[in-house]
């Protein structure tokens, strides 16, 4: 009864609680509950197992400190004054033992005054203060930090601060200093790395000793101020080859992510990896590991054993992953492709925990992890649609859309536009953006946004009027970017434009519609035009450099047509894929970038890129018979020919036959191909490889004609219901242009009786 536990209640409280709150029965119930919480919680501590969480099961730098003042409420502070008067001390030694006293306790917004008032004194007497004063006033000002900000301070006179930090000599850093010195350094903001480096030096030099998790927590402050110490690195790379044994995994995993934030490759520290590794990576925790794997994505190291362990080590840590890791392993797995469909799956359904607490960067590389994996938007996985997943990631992005770089929009936009999900919100952003700030995007970023945006079937005229004021970027754009912009400015026409009017057989010329012109088009194709096909007109950059703010691919096909950047890949451990027309072996010095940089753009497309180049004018009527000339010396070139597969086979016979160009080596090549294909065509290419054939000349008794006319007639019935009247036209055609080609040649040999191909007649028949 109430009456029976109030006695106990009260003797677990204490007498901290007045007698009254005690007597009156309507706060009985209430004081019983937690009496009884006192309780459980006693027996709990007599027995060992406390009511806490767990702290192992978050990462170190989620956890709070242990400092008990930082615990201690500000009401519960002391209200401390010093002995003297600080505007009037003369004695730097008195001053830095008041400042050591009462410093750390002012930790109020009406105390700023007074310790302005301290930092004034102390740049007064700086000259005759001793370096052990000067590192106490340090460390006491340094202290002026909260449980929950642990990386700022209450309180800031960055010129106070500055000035303490030059006036300390290197000497002063000693092993029970120099971390307290760092932390403090990295509160106050101070930007002052002479004395952070020198010290490091001596750490590395075995001046100043430090414990294994002292020398990671070094390692650790450096990668937060982003200064780069190549020898203290390798000391500690060293250290953990000689004593791996003495360091736990948040050691290594500490050294783990400070490399990856540096971006700092040291050899000595992969070896050791890969070498105690495979001993202990089932004992880490889902932090460290997907930190590890986060190191080999970053660096690219070639180590298909340890990537895969750390892959088959994360499927049973999915559930247990919190923050932005469940999102951070998707996209390391994914990249590296070291999971299997199963992990994937369950880290999928697992996103939904952590999209509220991902960054734009990390969300962006998330929505193209999961184009990677070819995530539906129709699919459900687990009560989850592929769709619903894409747009909360979409929505969480729209937050800080702006601080993405051009290129990581770019990619965002395309990977969305790849998959088919189709968000208007976040293409108005970008749009928004660009036009807010249009010198942020290069010409290059404009043409990727506009071609995925025309798949999307999103019209974006502004950025349309951008990119044709931007023709003058086009020489620093990619050839790939060069091959699109056709098909970029077909999608945004305005709506007064019309290519059905238009005369697509005059060299240079557009579709004309009523009210609008299209001598900016013009100007804008012809330069493109000009560097596609013309010699010496294009010439690729000569550092690698230039281009990796702007495609991913490019930047690297141009460092690895230098031999000796391919050469130091591969000495270093790094997975090297050597560009086209490039020699595998890393010394060969045959084939340097100037080689070939100087060629036209159109010598360094793919079979893809150039299909698209030439849709992209097909469907502008964009007719330059220059360009067509150089896409059929491309086309004819090789076995590239050889290579086509039936659909594009049918998307260029299709095209030339819009832009009316035919020419006697291009009919052959194409004549060969379709040869090659015709057995295994969909339906929903005859009519249009049907009528390409007829315009670009082939001959209707050829036996490429025949291959695909016998294809077509064994499966009439397969023929798209919305073909189906354009095909009876085509056949109409073969039949009348056999039978033509049959009278002809009768006439010429004198022959007394003709006779039509079997697969005429059969096709005859059919239709």
């Amino acid at each position: 009864s109430i009456a029976s536990l109030a006695p106990s209640t009260r003797s677990h409280f204490g007498s901290s609680i007045p007698s009254a709150y005690f007597d009156d029965l309507s706060l009985r119930p209430c004081i019983t509950m937690l009496g009884r919480r006192f309780v459980y919680a006693g027996e709990a501590w007599r027995f060992g197992t406390r009511g806490k969480f767990d702290i192992t099961r978050i990462p170190p730098w989620k956890r709070w400190p242990r400092n008990a003042l930082l615990r201690t409420p500000l009401s519960k502070f002391p209200e401390l004054e010093p002995l003297v008067d600080i505007s009037l001390c003369t004695d730097p030694a008195v001053l830095a033992d008041v400042v050591c006293e009462v410093v750390p306790w002012k930790r109020r917004w009406e105390h700023h005054a007074w310790l302005h008032l301290v930092c004034k004194r102390a740049q007064y007497l700086l000259p005759d203060t001793s370096p052990r004063d000067v590192v106490r006033v340090i460390l006491a000002f340094g202290e002026l930090y909260t449980k929950r900000r642990t990386h700022t301070l209450l309180f800031h006179d960055y010129e106070t601060y500055t000035q303490l930090f030059q006036a300390l000599p290197v000497g002063a850093a000693t092993a029970k200093t120099l971390l307290p010195l760092l932390r403090a350094y990295r509160r106050m903001g101070v930007a002052h790395e002479a004395f952070v480096r020198a010290a490091c030096d001596q750490v590395a030099a075995g001046t100043i000793e430090l414990e294994i998790d002292q020398l990671t927590e070094l390692v650790k402050l450096l990668a937060d101020e982003r200064i780069m110490s190549p020898r203290l690195f390798e000391f500690a790379a060293e250290v953990l080859d000689l004593k791996f044994a003495y360091f736990s995994e948040d050691n290594v995993g500490d050294i783990t992510r400070a490399f990856c934030a540096l971006r700092y490759r040291s050899q000595l520290f992969f070896s050791t990896l890969k070498r105690e590794l495979p001993f202990r990576l089932h004992e880490y925790a889902w932090w460290n590991l997907i930190d590890i794997a986060d190191l080999y994505l970053t660096f690219q190291v070639d180590d298909r054993d340890m990537v895969q362990r750390i892959g088959n080590e994360a499927f049973k840590l999915v559930f247990s992953m919190k923050y932005q890791y469940p999102a951070k392993a998707l996209k390391v797995l994914a990249f590296l492709e070291a999971a299997d469909k199963r992990t994937f799956r369950l880290l999928i359904r697992n996103q939904l925990r952590c999209i509220k607490s991902l960054d734009p960067v990390l969300t962006a590389d998330t929505i193209m992890a999961c184009v990677a994996l070819q995530v539906d938007p129709d699919t459900v996985y687990h009560r989850l649609a592929g769709g619903t997943l894409y747009h909360m990631f979409t929505v969480n992005l729209l937050k800080g859309l702006g601080s993405l770089s051009a290129k990581k929009t770019c990619d965002v936009v395309a990977a969305l536009a790849s998959a088919g999900q189709i968000e208007h919100d976040l293409m108005h952003a970008v749009a928004g953006i660009v036009v807010a700030r249009p010198y942020k995007f290069h010409a290059e970023h404009l043409i990727s946004l506009l071609r995925d945006f025309a798949t999307c079937r999103h019209k974006a005229t502004d950025l349309r009027a951008l990119l044709l004021d931007r023709h003058d970027q086009l020489p620093e754009c990619t050839p790939s970017a060069l091959c699109s912009l056709p098909d970029a400015l077909f999608g945004h026409q305005p709506r007064s434009f019309s290519v059905a009017g238009g005369d697509s057989t005059t060299s240079g010329g557009l579709g004309h519609g009523s009210g609008y012109s299209h001598r900016d088009d013009a100007e804008i194709l012809a330069e493109a035009s000009r560097l596609l096909c013309a010699p010496g007109a294009y010439r690729l950059p000569l550092d690698p450099r230039a281009l990796r703010s702007k495609d991913d691919f490019w930047w690297q096909q141009l460092r690895q047509r230098h031999f000796r950047l391919r050469r130091r890949a591969a000495a270093a451990g790094v997975a090297v894929e050597p560009a086209v027309g490039i020699t595998r072996d890393p010394l060969d010095i045959g084939d340097s970038i100037s080689s070939s940089g100087s060629s036209a753009a159109l010598a360094h497309v793919s079979r893809q890129e150039c299909l698209q180049l030439v849709d992209g004018c097909a469907r502008l009527r964009w007719y330059d018979e220059s360009l067509l000339h150089g896409i059929a010396s491309w086309l004819c070139e090789g076995r590239r020919h050889a290579e086509l597969t039936p659909g594009e086979v049918a998307c260029f016979l299709e095209a030339f036959c819009i832009l009316g160009y035919a020419q006697p080596l291009l009919r052959v090549s194409l004549e060969h191909a379709l040869l090659r294909v015709a057995p295994t065509m969909d339906p929903m290419h005859w009519t249009r490889a049907l009528r390409g054939a007829l315009e670009v000349g082939m001959c209707v008794r050829s036996a490429a004609m025949r291959a695909l006319v016998q294809r077509c007639t064994s499966g009439l019935a397969f023929v798209p219901p919305e073909d189906r009247d354009a095909f009876n036209v085509v056949a109409a055609s073969i039949l009348q242009a056999s039978e033509r080609e049959i009278l002809s040649t009768s006439s010429v040999h004198k022959s007394s009786w003709t006779r039509l191909p079997i697969e005429i007649q059969m096709l005859r028949r059919a239709v």
